[in-house]
């Protein structure tokens, strides 16, 4: 139970640390971001190609028959979605954009990693298939993924010199809903490593996904992925090799100088997916009154 807490603390202590921040930026860059939002104008800052970028200029979206919980036969991109991806071509006229569908991925899959194609195939969600899509095309071609009800506010230019990023998540660990990496960046190649033996069936939708493809699987990955890289000294991660991934912060992800905007999503969600998020953010609550029980049923087993 106190190993639980502690190592919890850690992992969001290191993803604290790994914040992408203005220091980052060009100064130049810092200071029309800031004219931009503080007069909510467009930004006016031509950032360019940069002969120091690592990751490409290319914007991967996936979108597969089906997705929709409550439309099974869709086959074209919601409207509501549509203007999303709309804004990430118009702000980023010069990238490469990449909209996968169910045959174009699977296609990719048999042809680059036949090995996966038994797992692919036996998933028992689409979002599963897409979700696994994403880490190979990431690791193969690089770019930023970005999920079709996730819209660009602006060029991504700046956010293109790292070697790979995750967004943060509220409260704990990172999402997988938008992410971005260089070609063959070795997180990833764990990630595509780890799909199979994390393919567990655990009867509804919304656990399934959350732990064998989606964001639990991604954060238990990038723990094992650092726990390589670190060792605790002092209740604190310390590096034993290099640190080449950043972090994504709210204030660049979903607050006041947001590259991105969010939509109505969460296309694949059940009734489940509400009990799973109500014991999430009550987890410690929860974990009390279980450690209660169990010292009451102690206590009463010694009478």
């Amino acid at each position: 139970m106190r190993y639980f807490g502690v190592e919890e603390l850690l992992f969001s202590a290191l993803l604290d640390s790994l914040f992408i921040g203005f220091d980052d930026f060009n100064p130049e860059y810092t200071r029309a971001l800031s004219l931009s939002i503080s007069e909510n104008v467009p930004i006016q800052y031509d950032h360019g190609p940069s002969s120091t970028a690592k990751i490409p200029r290319i914007i991967h979206h996936i979108w597969f028959t089906g997705i929709l919980r409550d439309d099974s036969t869709q086959a074209e991109i919601p409207l509501v979605w549509s203007g999303a991806q709309a804004m990430c071509r118009d702000n980023n006229p010069d990238y490469t954009i990449h909209i996968w569908n169910e045959k174009a991925g699977r296609d990719f899959i048999q042809e680059n990693y036949p090995w996966h194609i038994p797992t692919y195939d036996g998933y028992t969600f689409p979002i599963q298939r897409v979700d696994a899509l994403k880490y190979f095309i990431l690791w193969h071609y690089g770019g930023v993924y970005i999920d079709l009800d996730i819209s660009c506010r602006r060029p991504l230019d700046p956010l293109l010199e790292f070697s790979a990023w995750f967004p943060r998540a509220s409260p704990l660990g990172v999402n997988n809903d938008l992410m971005a990496s260089r070609p063959g960046h070795p997180v990833f190649a764990k990630i595509i490593q780890s799909l199979q033996v994390y393919n567990y069936h655990y009867y509804f939708t919304y656990p399934t996904v959350f732990w064998s493809t989606g964001p639990m699987f991604v954060n238990t990955v990038l723990k094992d992925y650092w726990d390589n890289l670190t060792k605790v000294v002092d209740h604190y991660y310390r590096y034993s090799g290099p640190g080449d991934i950043a972090v994504l912060p709210p204030i660049f992800y979903s607050e006041e100088y947001t590259f991105f905007g969010h939509r109505p999503g969460g296309s694949w969600h059940g009734d489940d997916a509400v009990v799973i998020v109500w014991l999430w953010e009550r987890r410690w609550a929860v974990l009390v009154i279980s450690v209660v029980q169990k010292t009451e049923q102690a206590a009463f087993l010694n009478i």
